[in-house]
C-alpha cells in the first residue's frame, strides 16, 4: 500500500533536514556491508555525489533539502549545535 510522505510541521516547506540524508547513508552503506549487496551503498553513493554538486550558498551546506525537487529549502545555516 503506498502511503504519501511528510516531514515534520517544522521541518522548512516540506523539507528534510540534510543530516538526516546523512543517517540513511549511512545505515544503507551499513546494509550493503551486512548483505553483501552493493545496491543499497550504490544508491545512496548517487543521492551524495548530487548534493556535492550543488551550488553551496556561501560555500555551505543549508540545513534543509526538498526530498522531492532535490532542491535546498530555507536557506538557514547553522554553525553551532542544536539546542
Amino acid at each position: 500500500m503506498w502511503q504519501a510522505s511528510k516531514n515534520y510541521g517544522w521541518a522548512s516547506g516540506g523539507c528534510s533536514i540534510l543530516s538526516e540524508v546523512g543517517t540513511l547513508h549511512l545505515e544503507f552503506a551499513y546494509l550493503s556491508d551486512v548483505t553483501g549487496d552493493p545496491t543499497y551503498r550504490m544508491k545512496v553513493d548517487n543521492i551524495r555525489r548530487v548534493i556535492q554538486s550543488m551550488d553551496k550558498p556561501r560555500g555551505l551546506y543549508p540545513n534543509y533539502i526538498n526530498p522531492k525537487t532535490g532542491k535546498w529549502g530555507q536557506r538557514k545555516f547553522m554553525n553551532r549545535s542544536l539546542r
